[in-house]
């Protein structure tokens, strides 16, 4: 099952990221669709990653950087999205920004 978590524009583009139960067992953190079916691309996470706040922001930024990559024919390599997500996130941080803060979802009243 797909829990629906944000929409992110890239490029113009919405990209809707998911949690996805079926990546629970043994699947990866996360993958990037590009064209989910002919429906759009989408990213998809491994919800035991909404617990680990710093894997989780290094796996939203390594499956985005995949996205750009798709979207604007940059064809990255599986080791430049790596380094960009890792070194993004080090920059980020280093501002005070925190993504699993900036993306949670607002508390339902």
């Amino acid at each position: 099952m797909k829990e629906f978590y944000k929409k992110v524009k890239i490029g113009g583009i919405e990209i809707p990221i998911y949690f996805e139960d079926e990546l629970l067992d043994d699947g990866p953190l996360g993958f990037s669709d590009f064209c989910a079916d002919g429906e759009g691309p989408e990213i998809c996470l491994n919800p035991g990653l909404k617990d680990k706040e710093g894997l989780f922001q290094t796996t939203l930024l390594h499956e985005l950087f995949h996205q750009v990559s798709a979207i604007y024919s940059l064809d990255f390599e599986e080791v430049d999205v790596s380094v960009l997500a890792i070194a993004t996130l080090e920059i980020l941080n280093g501002l005070g920004v925190n993504l699993t803060k900036v993306t949670k979802k607002p508390k339902e009243k």
